[in-house]
């Protein structure tokens, strides 16, 4: 066990070597001197001190002033040609819609049979059969009329 430890002790002091070595390469020497706050674990510098590292580091800083706006955000201006664009199609839709409606009802309304067509008849015979069914059917309506008429005079006579 204690060949463990010994070894485990060894290990920690090469890391913590080759992390000083690793720290001191690459970073300049004249780094600024910073106040650094720890609150809960985490390291905080202000700006200012970020700004000083970060140029010292070869960094571009942080800009300190307000935000600037670059103008519309170009994805609402996508969104909302989008929208319009969508707008437009269904408006050109409605109205191709109603154009097409408008045009069947006149043509519904319109609809007449011209002499070339051809009527419900197909035949001579079927239409001597319509017209026999016509004419029987007047001569059954004169009869009833006269048979009530015969009914309703004898009763004007008593």
């Amino acid at each position: 066990m204690a060949d463990q430890d010994r070894s485990r002790e060894d290990d920690d002091d090469g890391r913590a070597e080759k992390r000083q070595k690793r720290a001191g390469e690459g970073f300049p020497d004249n780094l600024p001197q910073v106040q650094i706050q720890e609150s809960g674990g985490e390291v905080s510098l202000s700006i200012e001190e970020t700004n000083k590292l970060r140029i010292a580091l070869g960094l571009k800083p942080l800009q300190m002033g307000p935000p600037k706006t670059a103008g519309p955000d170009p994805k609402k201006l996508e969104e909302e040609r989008k929208k319009k664009e969508q707008e437009e199609k269904a408006a050109e839709l409605r109205a191709k819609i109603a154009a097409h409606k408008d045009k069947r009802q006149q043509e519904e309304f319109l609809k007449v049979k011209t002499l070339g067509e051809e009527d419900e008849e197909d035949d001579m015979a079927s239409w001597v059969e319509r017209n026999r069914a016509i004419t029987e059917a007047r001569k059954k309506e004169q009869q009833q009329q006269q048979q009530q008429g015969g009914k309703a005079r004898s009763r004007q006579r008593e």
